[in-house]
């Protein structure tokens, strides 16, 4: 079934970043320091969403991975540094841009699934060499590639009905409104707040994931741990020396996270593949061959998740990080300029502890 490629709508729109009047009422130093902060997050605004702009055009118009995945990523980025220059959650223009947002990345969810289960099922069929386990990946490929190209078609209308094709000039006339409408008097002090807000639903869902290792549960902690990282991203853009230590260890911890969800999508897949119930009476073997893939991928995934519930709680990082969000969320804004961690000796860099492995072999998610 040939996918329908939507023309490429070019709108030109200004992609810098409006910029906004300082507070005349903000005691000088701290006003500057306000204003810099401030003037620092637009910047990295505007490179989103010239990367945004870019990659939605691109993702209407072709079919690559890496730009669907590269879209997926700088709609999260944006809504974090979003929500820091407006954090006013009642605010109608504010809740739009959000709304969209989400709307694009959930639009390229199964699109995304396809892609990476494709790339996890052609390895497997070069590795085989019994020739029932070949037929019953090449059967699983051929189901995925169907299912993708209904994902494409649906992806695009979905972008095309969220608005994301005036995004950038929607995100400025938001940012044109007075500051004390957005509610971002104190940047630094936003990014605290949602560290520390992040950072407790982070513990909630690890104690959820710990008491109950369920699907559910695991999947809640996955998109908890993104969800912090991208904010304590922020931190280092604001000028946290500790943060890209920190980050390293979020990357490890999606990586062990992004490998058990790809298993999980995978054996939907080959459940799909096998509901067709011609394929189990004319190829039980390729059937059976198929059925214990979806058992070992079962195996595997319990020690994963045993082993990313190892990395989130015994880890040097986890203490690390428990230790950077009380330092760096407790820091009055008077001493917003100060090193938020001035610890004696050197801290050990939690990145450098690298998980054993459980046979993965996926890409590391961003």
């Amino acid at each position: 079934m040939p996918v329908k490629r939507y023309p490429v709508i070019v709108v030109d729109e200004n992609l810098n970043s409006p910029v906004t009047e300082k507070d005349p009422a903000a005691p000088a130093m701290e006003g500057n320091a306000r204003v810099d902060d401030r003037a620092r997050l637009q910047r990295l605004l505007s490179k989103q969403l010239r990367n945004c702009t870019v990659l939605f055009a691109r993702t209407l118009a072709e079919e690559d991975a890496d730009v669907v995945h590269d879209l997926r990523v700088c709609t999260r980025r944006l809504q974090q540094i979003l929500f820091t220059l407006a954090p006013q959650k009642d605010l109608n223009k504010a809740r739009s841009v959000r709304r969209t947002l989400r709307r694009v990345r959930r639009a390229l969810g199964e699109w995304r699934n396809c892609d990476v289960a494709l790339q996890w099922v052609r390895r497997a069929e070069r590795r085989s060499s019994k020739p029932e386990r070949k037929n019953g990946w090449k059967l699983v490929r051929e189901r995925i590639s169907t299912e993708r190209e209904q994902a494409i078609q649906s992806a695009r209308r979905k972008l095309y009905k969220a608005g994301g094709i005036t995004l950038n000039h929607r995100i400025q006339q938001l940012l044109a409104l007075p500051p004390d409408r957005l509610g971002t008097m104190d940047p630094p002090g936003v990014v605290r707040g949602a560290i520390a807000s992040a950072a407790a639903q982070w513990h909630a869902a690890l104690g959820r994931a710990k008491e109950d290792r369920s699907v559910r549960n695991i999947h809640a902690l996955r998109i908890q741990t993104k969800r912090l990282r991208y904010r304590v991203e922020l931190a280092r853009d604001l000028g946290s020396a500790e943060a890209p230590t920190l980050i390293k260890w979020f990357k490890l911890l999606q990586d062990r996270l992004g490998h058990w969800h790809d298993r999980q999508e995978l054996n939907h897949f080959i459940a799909r593949a096998l509901a067709d119930c011609d394929v189990l009476v004319a190829e039980p073997r390729v059937a059976v061959e198929l059925l214990r893939e979806i058992e070992k991928d079962n195996r595997i995934s319990s020690r994963e998740v045993e082993e990313l519930l190892r990395l989130a709680t015994e880890s040097e990082g986890a203490r690390f990080l428990d230790s950077w969000v009380e330092s760096y969320c407790s820091i009055s804004v008077d001493a917003a300029g100060a090193d938020p961690l001035a610890p004696d000796q050197p801290i050990a860099d939690p990145a450098s502890e690298q998980p054993q492995s459980t046979q993965s072999d996926g890409e590391v998610r961003n």
